[in-house]
């Protein structure tokens, strides 16, 4: 039953073939029991010997002596009853024959007169009726079969669309807003209607997306300027003797509002996939992520021997920046930045000294917007778009981003990437 009801569960397409199949043997078996039901009550063949052997007893008696009139007799009887007759004497031997040899007996006629047996009649099927039966049971058959096969061409035929649209509807869903449902020119009229609602549905969320994308990109992009001009204002004040307490606070506002900005720029070229692979050092990206963040060479541990890689260097900068930022405003500093050589890939690392992640927190790490909780997110503010950036990045290089504590103290936080051909 449950086998049954996996295959009755399945596609459209099957269950259209059998439930095509199960109508034609019903109909089949519906037409045979009707035909049964209003044939003639002399057409079943039982009837038919019964009759013969109440018929033919008496008139073989009369007419045994005179072999012409027993030979008519035998032919007419063929004739009226569709049979093959072997008369045959007492002693077996055959008399009369009408018909080609009997292969199998259906009936047995015993002749006797005034209580003397005088011979036997055997009867069997005419070999051409039996042929006929079977010719009409096979074009039966293979009627049913054509039928069956067509039911099964049709059922492709309507379930074939819906199962294109079911596989764009999906992959819609999924994210791959150019994938489109391509159909016959001949398809039914309300399933190319619907073909046609959702290509242009399609067509109308991924125009809104990248507006949504060239918007953003736009909007961080100007917003670059009036950074500028808040920097050159606070250098202003600061030589202007102004409360240093304040500058301070004010440049602290800026280079955050810059850092989300540098964020969303490169949030967006990942939308956009405008990747720029070139050739680069890894140990270069590294030292120039630390001299960015106002740190010491002296804090990498690389291979002696730099390793080359394939990828985007401000995609990968921006990573090592958000990685070394984290380390700074909730891991207590930036302990040590590593670079690993593994298979096929290139894996970097940042250590800090703070007190590590929380077990909800390691495994949310990276989400987009996820703050956390407990003492390594107390310090500082934060979107929580620093490490959910750093795992795009590096999954759009062939890699992913992982963090994890350390055994004495401190988180790891890093990603690796694939060094390419």
């Amino acid at each position: 039953m449950r086998k049954w009801r996996q295959l009755w569960g399945v596609s459209l397409q099957r269950r259209l073939f059998v439930a095509f199949g199960m109508t034609i043997f019903l109909t089949m078996g519906a037409v045979g029991l009707t035909m049964h039901l209003t044939q003639p009550e002399g057409y079943n063949l039982h009837d038919r010997y019964r009759q013969i052997e109440r018929f033919a007893a008496s008139r073989f008696a009369k007419v045994w002596a005179d072999a012409g009139e027993r030979q008519e007799l035998a032919q007419g009887l063929s004739e009226s009853f569709g049979v093959d007759l072997i008369v045959r004497d007492p002693s077996g031997r055959v008399l009369d024959r009408v018909g080609e040899t009997c292969d199998h007996v259906l009936f047995k006629i015993d002749v006797a007169h005034a209580g003397e047996a005088l011979g036997t009649v055997e009867g069997c099927p005419r070999h051409g009726r039996k042929r006929k039966l079977s010719g009409f049971l096979l074009a039966l058959a293979a009627a049913a079969l054509t039928l069956w096969m067509g039911s099964g061409a049709i059922a492709r035929k309507i379930a074939r669309p819906l199962a294109e649209l079911a596989g764009v509807a999906r992959d819609l869903g999924h994210g791959k807003l150019k994938r489109r449902a391509r159909l016959r020119r001949h398809v039914p009229g309300e399933v190319g209607e619907l073909a046609i609602s959702i290509n242009e549905m399609a067509e109308r969320i991924a125009k809104q997306l990248d507006d949504q994308r060239e918007l953003l990109a736009a909007v961080s992009h100007e917003i670059r300027t009036p950074l500028a001009r808040l920097r050159v204002l606070i250098d202003l004040l600061e030589d202007a003797n102004c409360d240093q307490e304040l500058t301070q606070q004010l440049e602290r506002e800026v280079i955050e509002i810059d850092q989300l900005t540098e964020d969303l720029l490169a949030s967006s070229r990942l939308d956009f996939q405008a990747l720029n692979r070139r050739p680069l050092g890894a140990s270069e990206l590294a030292r120039r992520a630390l001299e960015r963040c106002n740190l010491s060479a002296d804090l990498l541990h690389a291979p002696d021997e730099d390793v080359e890689l394939l990828g985007d260097a401000t995609l990968l900068g921006r990573a090592l920046t958000n990685l070394l930022v984290n380390a700074q405003c909730h891991g207590g500093g930036v302990e040590r930045l590593t670079i690993q050589r593994e298979n096929g890939r290139v894996g970097f690392s940042v250590c800090d000294r703070g007190p590590g992640f929380t077990e909800d927190s390691l495994t949310r790490a990276f989400e987009r917007f996820y703050q956390g909780s407990g003492p390594r997110h107390k310090s500082g503010s934060s979107l929580g778009l620093g490490l959910a950036l750093v795992r795009r990045i590096a999954r759009a290089h062939g890699g992913d981003a992982f963090a994890r504590n350390r055994p004495d103290g401190g988180a790891e936080v890093g990603f690796s990437v694939d060094r390419g051909p």
